[in-house]
């Protein structure tokens, strides 16, 4: 495994060194860091490469921010999370947020569009997937993207990410985001599908549908039977579509 983890941090730093330029000297100084600080962990160098890769790194700061990554995942992880409540764009926090949220109690990945509707995204993202990645983007590396789903970058993120976050952007129990997320499916099956997928059939849970969104029409209800009468006080049970 040591051997294997080497290998990985010199093509890594390979990569770092033609996108920053770095010179000889600091390909050593990098490659070193990184073994001495990953523990023979993969994910921990992918997570400090990502630092590195960041635009506001550069060949002259680089030094520095090798030396405040931590060593191992945990310290990396609590490292990422400060970065994240330390924005100071506070609607760009919140919206953050909402997608680690909606990310972590989904009971399957999201597609982009998905995401949209579940962390309330707005129109332009349940349409446009780019759009919606750009905000997924947000997430700094704990998330990770293939073929337009939304994944954790691995299991121990979201370990991390939900004890980390205890107390500052998740309920303790999770009931308040299950009911949020309720209600955000119901608003799309009840409202807003018909304008957004004026081209389906009649039947709402068509799996043509070139914006992927059968997340709100399929698991409204295991989100629902989770936040239970939490919801009855705070949706309209006697809509027509419970009728």
């Amino acid at each position: 495994m040591g051997r294997a983890v080497d290998a990985f941090i010199e093509l890594k730093v390979d990569e770092l060194a033609i996108r920053k330029r770095y010179d000889p000297e600091m390909k050593k100084v990098v490659a070193a860091n990184l073994r001495r600080k990953a523990e023979g962990t993969f994910l921990w160098v992918t997570l400090a490469c990502n630092e590195l890769k960041k635009r506001s790194v550069n060949f002259i700061n680089t030094r520095l921010v090798l030396g405040k990554l931590p060593v191992g995942l945990p310290g990396l992880y609590a490292r990422l999370f400060d970065q994240l409540l330390s924005n100071r764009d506070k609607e760009m926090s919140e919206v953050t947020f909402d997608i680690l949220r909606a990310v972590i109690i989904a009971v399957r990945p999201l597609h982009l569009c998905e995401l949209a509707v579940v962390a309330s995204l707005g129109e332009e993202g349940m349409k446009d997937p780019e759009v919606a990645r750009r905000y997924a983007e947000l997430s700094g590396s704990f998330l990770v993207i293939r073929e337009e789903y939304v994944y954790f970058v691995h299991h121990s993120a979201r370990d991390h990410l939900l004890e980390l976050g205890k107390e500052k952007i998740f309920s303790s129990d999770l009931l308040k985001e299950h009911e949020t997320l309720a209600i955000r499916c119901l608003q799309y099956i009840c409202y807003d599908w018909k304008y957004y997928n004026e081209s389906l059939d009649d039947d709402p849970i068509n799996r043509s549908s070139p914006n992927s969104l059968d997340y709100p029409l399929l698991h409204w209800i295991e989100h629902s039977n989770i936040a239970g009468s939490k919801l009855q006080r705070s949706y309209r049970l006697n809509h027509s579509f419970f009728r």
